[in-house]
């Protein structure tokens, strides 16, 4: 189930002039490799229902720590109506 093992194979074979060989591991290759499409579309569509998890997920993360809503930290206070 190796779809790098089995892409290599195919052009091993292909070159070593081994066309049963060559289209058999063609043929396990494109039964193994991922659905490149709908991978994406998953991805896509998971970032967009869960923010905190798609900010976790980017290269570089930078948290804010003291924000507001942050477990421990004091509410910040309201602000009176000043009218």
């Amino acid at each position: 189930e190796n779809v790098t093992a089995h892409y290599n194979l195919y052009l091993l074979h292909a070159q070593l002039d081994r066309p049963d060989k060559a289209d058999e591991h063609r043929r396990l290759h494109g039964r193994y490799k991922v659905d490149d499409n709908a991978r994406d579309r998953a991805l896509v569509e998971a970032r967009r229902r869960y923010p905190a998890a798609d900010h976790a997920a980017e290269a570089i993360v930078i948290w804010d720590l003291q924000r507001a809503e942050a477990y421990g930290l004091p509410s910040p206070p309201k602000e009176a109506n000043r009218e």
